[in-house]
């Protein structure tokens, strides 16, 4: 019989408290649904300031209680439980952020008190019978977690559970109300049901964890600037020690990488639900390559007709949902496809009535990163713009002006070349375009029908000028040769300048494309 143990001192149970990511919350947590597995059908919460500035925080319940011996072999002893499988916890690990881990507690149930500090303690005999259990912790305030911010936790808890109708939370004597939250989309996972809420754009999305309606904690994932966002509730349906970490502040890794692809599936999903960026059209699409730009041989091309063919040679992106998913079923979105399908249909069958000899040959018109509240009204304003003799106008002054750019000698040392009186870069044609989008000025993008350099009409102030469009002009080529914006990129930006100066000067540009323009219209 081995005659000494492994001592456990009170500093190693108060570090134990760095293992959670909001130890504050999971006190609360801790205790709550220690009474609740009791079955309380009365929990009282007090938060006290005491005298030299500890807080007392006090979890009384009207449940089972306990015995003597499970006070010693079950609540007291690191690692040991009697819950079952049915029950929240399950791990015997919460004791210590409940009791060890601060300055000292204090234990009424049935006929026994206990009193200790860490893992040390007495127990002693109540004079009068407690029913239920009353658990007072003293502890230190530490920064600016005081009185208040537990009282913030202790209502973010209470707001993202769910209670049974039989079960009363008191904070200071005072009923706690507990809120019915509604929730917009619900499916059904490998690992429980999710309930959530459209977030903002870009943010990461939040899901509350909860166990027979308890939160355990807040599982965060983030996707990217433009993905979709949700916050709302997961409700796991597998056993707390099967799912969860030891101190259940966390899903094991199998399962938080399930929810991170399910997230990542419905963010996915969601965005193109929202019908952001529907079109990505080329006019005049010439296969070989010629690009002629007299405006008769691009009316021979299109005639101004509508586009005939199917919604993907229209360049206007249809709205598919997923097919089936091994981590979830059913789509919550389907409500909105029928919806996001009809508007589909309309921005087709309407851009496919603008006239394309207008416009020059193998002009790409995307819209990009678009946050429309009214999808609608925003594409048919891009096809009121399209149409407008302005606009048409400023299509062609792009073209000249990319034209003359892409002839200077830094183009040439950038390995630009012409062919059949096309601008290719590594034997990938240069196009022209328009980009519509919330945050560009300008885009050089690149797709499987080589590079375009596309301008934002709808960016432009009223009072544009010729320099404003050389300026996006410039700028926007440059990013043919750098991608970023580095300081390498501001240096060959100057070099393009300079090289474009030297062939020709702006107003005479200017004066160039005005005449050209006038030829076409």
């Amino acid at each position: 019989m081995f005659r000494h143990q492994v001592k456990l001192p009170h500093g190693y149970f108060a570090k134990s408290k760095n293992e959670y990511s909001n130890w504050r919350f999971s006190w609360w947590r801790e205790a709550i649904q220690n009474s609740v597995d009791a079955g309380a059908t009365k929990i009282e919460l007090f938060i006290k300031t005491m005298d030299d500035g500890k807080l007392m925080l006090i979890c009384r319940d009207n449940g089972s209680g306990m015995s003597k011996s499970t006070l010693q072999d079950v609540f007291l002893a690191l690692g040991e439980t009697d819950k079952g499988t049915d029950k929240t916890g399950g791990f015997g690990y919460a004791k210590v952020i409940i009791l060890f881990a601060h300055d000292s507690y204090t234990i009424k149930t049935q006929d026994n008190i206990v009193t200790g500090m860490g893992g040390s303690y007495d127990i002693d005999e109540l004079t009068e019978f407690f029913n239920g259990t009353e658990i007072s912790v003293v502890m230190d305030v530490e920064g600016s977690f005081n009185e208040s911010s537990f009282r913030r936790q202790l209502m973010e808890f209470v707001d993202s559970s769910s209670f049974d109708k039989n079960v009363h939370l008191y904070l200071d004597n005072k009923e706690l109300k507990k809120p019915e939250k509604s929730y917009a989309y619900h499916v059904d996972s490998k690992i429980g049901k999710i309930s959530f809420n459209d977030g903002e754009p870009g943010d990461s999305s939040r899901l509350m964890i909860r166990v027979n309606g308890l939160v355990m904690f807040t599982h965060s994932v983030y996707l990217n600037e433009q993905s979709s966002s949700f916050y709302g509730i997961l409700d796991l349906d597998k056993p707390s020690v099967e799912i969860l970490t030891s101190n259940r502040d966390g899903l094991k890794y199998e399962y938080s990488q399930t929810l991170n692809q399910i997230v990542s599936v419905l963010s996915q999903e969601r965005s193109s639900l929202k019908c952001k960026d529907l079109i990505d059209v080329t006019f005049n699409r010439m296969y070989d390559y010629e690009y002629e730009r007299s405006l008769s041989s691009s009316r021979q091309l299109s005639g101004g007709s509508a586009y005939a063919g199917s919604l993907s040679e229209v360049g206007i992106k249809g709205m598919p949902l997923h097919g089936q998913n091994p981590d979830f079923s059913g789509n919550p979105f389907q409500k909105f496809k029928a919806r996001a399908d009809a508007l589909v249909d309309q921005v087709a069958l309407r851009f496919g009535k603008i006239d394309q000899s207008q416009y020059p040959n193998n002009f790409k018109v995307k819209t990009h990163e678009m946050n429309a509240e009214n999808p609608k009204k925003k594409y048919f304003e891009i096809i009121r713009l399209l149409e407008l003799k302005r606009v048409q106008k400023l299509a062609w002054t792009w073209f000249f002006i990319i034209e003359e750019i892409l002839k200077t000698e830094w183009a040439e040392t950038h390995s630009i070349k012409w062919v059949k009186n096309r601008a290719t870069r590594f034997d990938m044609p240069i196009n022209i375009g328009f980009i519509f989008s919330d945050e560009a000025n300008g885009l050089k993008v690149r797709d499987k029908d080589g590079y375009h350099i596309l301008i934002n009409v709808a960016s432009l102030d009223d009072d544009y000028d010729f320099e404003d469009i050389l300026d996006i002009a410039t700028h926007e080529v440059t990013h043919l040769a750098v991608s970023n914006h580095s300081e390498g990129f501001c240096s060959e930006e100057m070099a393009l300048r300079k090289s474009l100066r030297k062939r020709i000067k702006a107003r005479q540009l200017e004066r160039l494309c005005l005449e050209k323009v006038r030829e076409i219209f």
